[in-house]
């Protein structure tokens, strides 16, 4: 994929999400889904940070039907309008955009509904034998109606036949079937190159299931490219599953799926961060669920430091872990706690709440935002 491709892609979704507000909603997928945790509430203890985006269509609703600006800018002939535009500016780009979003077999006003379904996406830092660092995996969730979702498996069979790239393998993970993508990465590779394991510098792991009124995707993030040049070096055929160490990517949404379907992880990353009022009074922890919420963010700082320092530790690097410190203690990083914050719709308006943890007193960065720095 081209650069500028990308870029439209990053631009091109919520604008789609926001314009496709109009026509009428499929089947509640929360409904269905009832049965199962909340998708945030099933992530493990490792987990570092979480995005939620609950309520598109709600949030959205309600500005426009509640604010002046909304029932302004929010109608359909205005955002028409923007829609347009922004297509006509961008024709090249949106033409590959669409290009696209056809070789998976999704249309621009599809990708713009689901947009607008409940989703989330959470970052996990697994610590793991395999490697002196923790394995990086992303997790994501989305409720959808059974429909959409068969639409999504219809648009992953479309890929797999256009896409010669990709090995797929089939495996039972927290009691559901759950297909495997393994996709070849060169980064350095031009244009016109075909990327094969042959050249790979590096291999994604892709991991899609669906639960009833749920598709949960797991990512293994590219982050062997070290271990593969040695491997090269030293000749003979590649193990790929062990320099990516996919079995800890396994773990972790086996895991994921078994607090999915029991009611969520009791020891994990939810009842961590909830536990701090604050937390909850920048959140809908502390809110209505009526309030629409458009997206809520959860950092935990502490989490984040420790598996640093660890990581140092198991690489023995006396320097690093050295510099490390100093710069934490330069900017009172050590002192942070955890952070979250929440955009929704309330008192007929747009609101916004953070929260940072930094008891007094304060140091660093944390200083600079009440001035004892």
């Amino acid at each position: 994929m081209r650069p500028h491709a990308s870029r439209i892609s990053v631009l091109a979704a919520p604008i789609l999400a926001v314009s496709s507000l109009f026509p009428a909603p499929a089947a509640s997928a929360q409904a269905v889904a009832e049965k199962l945790a909340p998708g945030w509430a099933a992530l493990p203890a490792e987990t570092i940070a979480c995005v939620r985006v609950p309520d598109t269509r709600g949030f959205l609703a309600s500005l426009r039907e509640g604010t002046a600006l909304g029932q302004r800018v929010l109608t359909e002939e205005r955002l028409n309008g923007f829609f347009e535009l922004f297509k006509e500016q961008n024709a090249d780009e949106w033409g590959e955009f669409t290009t696209q979003l056809e070789e998976v077999g999704l249309s621009p006003e599809e990708l713009g509904e689901l947009m607008q379904e409940p989703w989330g996406a959470g970052l996990v830092m697994a610590p793991t034998d395999a490697r002196n660092t923790p394995r990086s995996i992303a997790l994501f969730w989305a409720d959808l109606d059974e429909e959409r979702i068969d639409s999504l498996y219809t648009a992953l069979d479309h890929n797999e036949d256009m896409n010669e790239r990709a090995v797929r393998t089939d495996l039972q993970l927290g009691g559901c079937d759950v297909r495997q993508y393994a996709i070849p990465e060169n980064n350095d590779a031009a244009d016109d190159t075909p990327v094969t394991f042959d050249n790979a510098t590096d291999v994604s792991h892709l991991l899609v299931t669906r639960l009833p009124g749920r598709v949960v995707v797991a990512m293994g993030i590219p982050e062997s490219a070290e271990a593969v040049t040695k491997a090269r070096a030293a000749g003979g055929d590649l193990d790929w599953d062990t320099l990516t160490d996919i079995e800890t990517v396994h773990g972790v949404l086996d895991r994921y799926l078994n607090h999915t379907t029991a009611g969520g992880d009791a020891d994990g990353f939810v009842p961590r961060l909830a536990a701090n009022p604050g937390v909850a009074d920048a959140t809908h922890l502390s809110r209505p669920e009526l309030d629409p919420t458009l997206a809520e963010l959860f950092v935990d700082i502490p989490t984040i430091l420790e598996f640093s320092r660890t990581a140092m530790q198991r690489e023995d690097n006396a320097e690093q872990a050295e510099q490390f410190a100093a710069v934490s203690d330069a900017l009172g990083l050590d002192r942070l706690g955890a952070f979250a914050g929440s955009v929704y719709s309330a008192n007929g308006g747009l609101q916004m709440r953070g929260f940072l943890g930094a008891p007094a007193p304060r140091a660093g960065l944390a200083g600079m935002l009440d001035g004892t720095t």
